[in-house]
């Protein structure tokens, strides 16, 4: 009995489901989902830099830009030309204090082709495996020698390790012309 009823939810569902679905995807108005590509989150885009951009005269909320100096293609349908303008904004800055470099965060909201076409996006500038920029430790002012013994050894070995006392932050300076990376925090949905 069970083995008829998920039968027929299947039939129901092939026959009278899908083509409904097929039948919108065509309609006028509606986008057009066969030419739809969607890039998946996860995905980096190499950009360009414009300006210097520095977490001592940037604010939260600016505006910044980026650009790509070659096609980026999908198989051979190229997505963003040559040129595209890249705009975010900064959405967070840590100051620098002692022991840790200042944090820029950028987040990309948009791309604006060559043609004047916009095109949506959510993605963040992308360096050392975070979503920001800097935020690394200073190296240390000073240094203290630790004992360790190893069985088996006469005396001991003396190893120098960092203490707490580190040199001020640093502020984050990108200069124009650096190569970046942005990494899609949500599916990017592109119709040709």
């Amino acid at each position: 009995m069970k083995k008829l009823k998920y039968f027929l939810i299947l039939i129901f569902f092939v026959f009278g489901v899908m083509p409904a679905c097929a039948s919108q995807a065509g309609s006028p108005g509606s986008p057009d989902i066969k030419n739809a590509v969607t890039i998946p989150k996860g995905t980096f885009f190499k950009v360009i830099n414009q300006r210097q951009l520095s977490s001592a005269t940037l604010d939260e909320g600016d505006t910044v830009t980026f650009i790509n100096s070659e096609p980026t293609y999908i198989g051979d349908n190229v997505l963003f030309p040559q040129n595209s303008i890249f705009v975010g904004t900064v959405e967070k800055i840590n100051e620098p204090v002692e022991g840790v470099n200042a944090v820029l965060k950028i987040q990309v909201t948009k791309v604006i082709t060559p043609e004047n076409r916009e095109i949506a996006m959510s993605a963040y500038v992308w360096s050392d495996g975070n979503s920001y920029l800097g935020g690394t430790l200073t190296p240390a002012k000073y240094y203290k020698t630790t004992p360790h013994y190893i069985a088996g050894l006469k005396g001991g070995v003396l190893q120098y390790t960092p203490t707490s006392y580190r040199y001020m932050g640093q502020h984050v300076v990108i200069k124009p012309g650096t190569e970046l990376l942005l990494l899609l925090n949500t599916d990017l949905i592109y119709q040709p």
